[in-house]
């Protein structure tokens, strides 16, 4: 929103998945109330396969979303860069009953008025 140039390091179809804000808050609340189930265990916790998208595809719907053209800067790959990080999060669903319930294109559009409203 700042229209600053974003960099990308490597070819940006590198894939993530991406979680919003309110589900994560919502895992750990569910992780706090249920210490006895969860104390010791480690979890992934994402948006999971159906919010995952590569770099290029967040930068172009957030510009159909500002309405302009985000400037890109390439570079080279970061070391140990992963090309594809999707969480996995049937552990979370099996114990705490948890997953993502926020898709990633009305979450981007949550967080874009907030931050409209906000900054």
């Amino acid at each position: 929103m700042l229209k600053k140039s974003l960099t990308i390091f490597g070819d940006g179809y590198q894939i993530r998945d991406l979680l919003y804000v309110e589900d994560l808050i919502q895992a750990y609340e569910l992780a706090i109330k249920n210490i006895g189930k969860v104390r010791g265990q480690v979890f992934n916790i994402g948006g999971g396969i159906k919010n995952a998208y590569s770099l290029l595809q967040v930068i172009g719907i957030l510009t159909n979303n500002f309405g302009y053209k985000i400037t890109i800067d390439f570079d080279k790959v970061r070391l140990g860069d992963q090309k594809y990080f999707v969480s996995k999060n049937e552990k979370m669903k099996k114990i705490l009953g948890w997953s993502p319930k926020t898709d990633f294109l009305n979450g981007v559009k949550n967080m874009i008025n907030w931050q409209k409203n906000n900054l």
